[in-house]
């Protein structure tokens, strides 16, 4: 979870610099223990091309 509290702070700007690169990592570290909430986020910001190439729509 607190993997996942990374990821939010970071893609949010929450008590440290918006950093999008951080957040995908954290995302993905999160995904890899289980939490569905992170792989949600991870493809909005796929699907927004927030920070990340946008997929085709």
């Amino acid at each position: 979870m607190a993997q996942y509290g990374l990821s939010r702070m970071y893609e949010e700007g929450e008590g440290v610099e918006v950093d999008k690169e951080k957040a995908l990592f954290w995302y993905k570290k999160s995904i890899d223990n289980g939490n569905t909430e992170a792989m949600h986020n991870l493809g909005i910001m796929y699907y927004k091309g927030d920070g990340i190439e946008k997929i085709a729509s």
